[in-house]
């Protein structure tokens, strides 16, 4: 199956260390080959590349998710947020800080470029 999946971060735990990501690599048993992780730390990146040496199906590499210049625009059929939108959020959510719509818009708006729309929106 050829689908272009693309990951975002909470590839740590809350004390910072690292820990064994099991998701891309139970979808790459199912039979999705074409996957790339990212996560803005190089320590977190380096270390799972050399868990998963022989699984080049599953590519990781360094990045900010609010600019990321290496992914094509409109190259990605699904992408998977395990939480780094959590991570940016914070304060009232009725007026969250400047800095909280700054972060996770451009976020969204990245996502956004990225990934290959399958389905017509209505307004």
């Amino acid at each position: 199956m050829y689908v272009y999946l693309l990951h975002f971060g909470r590839f740590r735990t809350l004390a910072g260390l690292t820990h064994d990501q099991t998701i891309p690599y139970d979808l790459l048993e199912r039979g999705y080959t074409n996957q790339v992780c990212i996560d803005f730390s190089t320590v977190v990146v380096d270390c799972m590349k050399s868990r998963h040496t022989d699984k080049l199906q599953v590519e990781w590499k360094v990045g900010d998710v609010r600019d990321m210049i290496e992914i094509d625009t409109k190259s990605v059929d699904i992408a998977f947020d395990k939480g780094t939108l959590d991570a940016m959020i914070y304060g009232s959510p009725w007026s969250p800080p400047e800095e909280v719509l700054e972060n996770s818009g451009r976020y969204i708006n990245e996502v956004s470029l990225k990934e290959e729309r399958h389905v017509e929106k209505e307004y």
